[in-house]
């Protein structure tokens, strides 16, 4: 299983939130799922998207004992503190 830092190292996604995305996507209880391994990749080129972080996980993981591979597409906050509160008061106006 990665660790805190791995996870947390350039980017925001942890073994706890692919665990409840597997969950979703396997139609199963997120208790059934135990996260492997992920590779976190970029998913866009860079300078495109401004205002979000475009990724690409794939991973494996034990659903209901069973290894499987899965891949997704996520979508986050910017990773430098400037972009990131420009953002979080954009998408506030538009609530």
């Amino acid at each position: 299983m990665p660790t805190m830092m791995d996870e947390e190292e350039g980017h925001r996604l942890t073994a706890d939130i692919l665990r409840l995305a597997v969950s979703a996507a396997a139609n199963c209880n997120a208790a059934d799922v135990e996260v492997d391994t992920f590779d976190v990749s970029a998913g866009t080129k860079k300078g495109d998207n401004f205002s979000c972080i475009m990724k690409v996980v794939e991973l494996k993981a034990k659903v209901n004992g069973e290894e499987r591979e899965f891949n997704f597409m996520t979508k986050g906050l910017p990773l430098q503190p400037a972009r990131e509160q420009m953002t979080r008061k954009v998408s506030q106006s538009y609530n």
